[in-house]
């Protein structure tokens, strides 16, 4: 049972590992493949998502929060 479980590890970790650098391959191809004033777009553009996203974690963070106050 514990290499099983030792073994499901690794191979979770080997895949984690798998995901991140294809991601970062991705991520510097977007980047090598636009210009540079495409890329200012683009990077504001990710930092609208990212705003957009941390604003809908806060506002179901508050539902959160007053469900557990009823």
């Amino acid at each position: 049972d514990e290499q099983s479980i030792l073994g499901a590890f690794l191979n979770v970790l080997g895949d984690l590992l798998s995901l991140n650098s294809a991601y970062i391959s991705y991520v510097q191809s977007q980047d090598n493949s636009q210009s540079d004033s495409d890329n200012n777009e683009s990077s504001n553009n990710e930092y609208e998502i990212i705003q957009k996203s941390i604003e809908k974690i806060q506002d179901e963070l508050e539902k959160i929060k007053q469900d557990k106050q009823k």
